[in-house]
């Protein structure tokens, strides 16, 4: 399944490109990416809202997933055996509120 070029956003990483996009529901954040070039593996990773505070939500304080955080994510699942260019399961790398958030808040 290929992204929508309209609701999805174009990242390079390590000079292969791929799209991205959120789907977003009251209480998390899930950041759905896929390579450009190939038709493969799907990568997903999910972030909650309150990571800006206790009481944030979709409306309240959401949080915002930002280029930087695409590109960590990215990272991390090659490290953890996503592969862009094979067909494959679809890896979920889970929530990574305060793996990732708070890494890069550092």
């Amino acid at each position: 399944m290929a992204f929508p070029k309209k609701k999805s956003r174009k990242i390079t990483v390590n000079a292969h490109p791929y799209r991205w996009m959120i789907k977003d529901n009251f209480y998390s954040v899930t950041l759905l990416i896929i390579s450009e070039k190939h038709n493969a593996q799907k990568l997903f990773a999910n972030f909650r809202h309150d990571i800006n505070g206790e009481n944030a939500c979709r409306y309240d304080n959401p949080f915002i997933i930002e280029p930087s955080l695409v590109r960590n994510t990215i990272v991390l699942g090659l490290d953890k055996g996503y592969s862009p260019e094979k067909k494959g399961h679809a890896i979920n790398l889970g929530d990574l509120s305060q793996e990732l958030v708070l890494n890069l808040k550092n």
